[in-house]
């Protein structure tokens, strides 16, 4: 019985997946994902078939909030996330965050998914702006802690070129890396800069948090490499 159940879940989301990423390939046809009929239909309904597994399981699921409303769009956008379909994601959770910037909760709750979804996709510059955008708009997110931990994450593989270069013995080939062609995974210009800003930020907007003696002793440790000992 479960693993039918399972295999039946699976199915259905495999389904979805297909439905999302056709839908994807014709966004020149319709270009909002909120208001895309047949994502709307079938959101609906893989909704309806988890609330029947659920209810099968002996518990109950909360009612699928109507397309539209904050918590309806909400969803729409979390169906291309469960799907893995990050690029639909992210721009669905953008259309979310704009349309519904009354209200708190989602509005919040869009901004970080989108930064999930460009994470999730390795568009690292997006998702770091993405992320900081959230922390400024919601210096006491419940959020903060997951969103600080991505841009350390991100601040950290920037810096994996230098420290590339220092195992290579070649710790101060600063043009090479200053010029970086590598859209959305890494900035146009001065990775080592925006990785050690990012790094900063940690520091600066959650200073009690873990990782912010982390962050700290990156830094020092990369200009320590450089031999720029007053850093």
């Amino acid at each position: 019985m479960n693993r039918n159940r399972k295999a039946a879940q699976r199915l259905a989301w495999i389904g979805l997946w297909l439905l999302l990423a056709l839908t994807a390939a014709a966004g020149c046809q319709h270009k909002s994902l909120l208001t895309n009929p047949d994502v709307i239909t079938r959101s609906s309904a893989n909704a309806g078939y988890e609330k029947l597994v659920l209810q099968a399981g002996s518990w109950q699921k909360a009612e699928t909030p109507p397309p539209g409303t904050p918590q309806g769009d909400l969803h729409i956008a979390e169906t291309f996330f469960q799907a893995e379909d990050y690029k639909s994601a992210a721009k669905a959770f953008e259309e979310v965050a704009d349309k519904h910037k009354n209200n708190t909760e989602v509005h919040e709750k869009a901004l970080f998914m989108k930064g999930e979804s460009e994470y999730q996709q390795h568009n690292y510059v997006g998702a770091r702006d993405t992320f900081e955008q959230l922390i400024k708009t919601y210096p006491g997110s419940p959020h903060l802690a997951q969103a600080t931990q991505r841009i350390f994450d991100i601040g950290n593989l920037w810096f994996e070129d230098a420290r590339r270069d220092l195992r290579r013995g070649q710790p101060h080939s600063f043009p090479r890396r200053f010029f970086v062609f590598d859209p959305g995974h890494k900035p146009l210009f001065d990775i080592d800069g925006h990785a050690e800003k990012s790094l900063e930020y940690v520091c600066e907007h959650d200073p009690n948090g873990p990782l912010a003696d982390d962050s700290l002793m990156m830094r020092a440790g990369y200009h320590y490499n450089l031999g720029d000992y007053r850093e």
